[in-house]
């Protein structure tokens, strides 16, 4: 979703400010004297600092999709043929796309 105005600087915020790269009145209200105001970041930047917080929380969105058993995992002994496979995750234990059809 795109807005008209850039959200906060801070991390984690979504408060909608008037220029990029500035915090939110709230987040200055919030953190006082201890917030410390500098040159203001550029998209690039707030981009180039977000982007491994993204990237955790997708792998972290695979490994919970792995666990739910809503995507195939590589390398896991399949409980019909006993081959190691890309297998899903079934009641009965990892199961190979070969052995899906078979139980």
């Amino acid at each position: 979703m795109t807005t008209l105005l850039p959200e906060c600087v801070l991390p984690g915020c979504k408060n909608l400010v008037e220029l990029i790269g500035h915090p939110c009145p709230e987040c200055v209200t919030a953190f006082g004297p201890s917030l410390r105001v500098g040159e203001p970041m550029t998209a690039d930047e707030i981009a180039d600092r977000d982007a491994a917080v993204h990237a955790a929380y997708a792998e972290q969105q695979r490994t919970l999709r792995i666990a739910d058993g809503r995507e195939p995992k590589r390398n896991q002994l399949c409980w019909l043929c006993e081959q190691r496979r890309t297998c899903t995750k079934q009641p009965g234990g990892w199961e190979c796309e070969a052995c899906r059809g078979v139980v």
